[in-house]
């Protein structure tokens, strides 16, 4: 929900073939694509998301097929010159007050969860491999409530990260976020006794509901 103030409105349309009205409420989703396997990542328009929800701000589309596609991006405007914002009263987000270190080394998919996060209510903080997760940790440990990590991180790998901050910190909570399924892998994310395993891809649902878990 936007905040009332002063917004720039950037809209960006073309006239191609339009998108199907039961593809439309999946578009932001992460991995969600109908290009061919191996052509499309399906991150493009998540990264668009998280990116504006990160800033405050909202995105809207319209589309007919045949016509074309509109998005409508509103983004809040921060200037000297720009009236006080007055606060709108609405409930508290789930993950009010609650701060979260997010590792994983793929940039875009960085962007777009710490967007589902911020629009969850948590505070993030970011490291894209094992040993900045670390340095981040050490740095931040008295605010950190959850670390979620990939496994497949450069310089130290999620499980040597989640073993040297549990060596920092016993009392810390971890999720692990993979793509992988096979057995090892359940085995070694077993062994390393975190709270919660969130399954690539994953919407912004599945992972309020991981984390409502592990903080109740």
């Amino acid at each position: 929900k936007l905040q009332p103030g002063w917004f720039a409105e950037i809209n960006i349309a073309d006239t191609g073939i339009g998108i199907a009205p039961e593809h439309l409420p999946k578009i932001f989703e992460p991995f969600f694509t109908t290009k061919a396997l191996g052509v499309g990542t399906g991150l493009g328009l998540a990264a668009v998301y998280g990116t504006v929800l990160d800033h405050r701000g909202a995105i809207q589309v319209h589309s007919e097929i045949g016509r074309g596609t509109t998005f409508r991006l509103l983004l809040p405007e921060s200037t000297a010159v720009a009236p006080p914002v007055v606060a709108a009263k609405e409930a508290p987000l789930k993950g009010t007050r609650r701060t979260i270190l997010l590792v994983d080394d793929e940039p875009m998919l960085l962007a777009v969860l710490r967007g589902m996060l911020h629009a969850l209510g948590y505070d993030v903080v970011t490291a894209s491999d094992g040993q900045s997760a670390l340095e981040t940790f050490r740095r931040e440990q008295h605010v950190i409530d959850l670390v979620i990590t990939d496994l497949n991180l450069p310089v130290l790998n999620g499980a040597e990260v989640i073993a040297q901050i549990r060596a920092i910190r016993p009392d810390c909570r971890f999720m692990v976020s993979t793509g992988y399924s096979d057995a090892s892998v359940i085995e070694m994310v077993d062994r390393l006794g975190v709270c919660s395993v969130l399954r690539k891809p994953y919407t912004i649902e599945t992972l309020d509901e991981a984390l409502a878990k592990v903080f109740d």
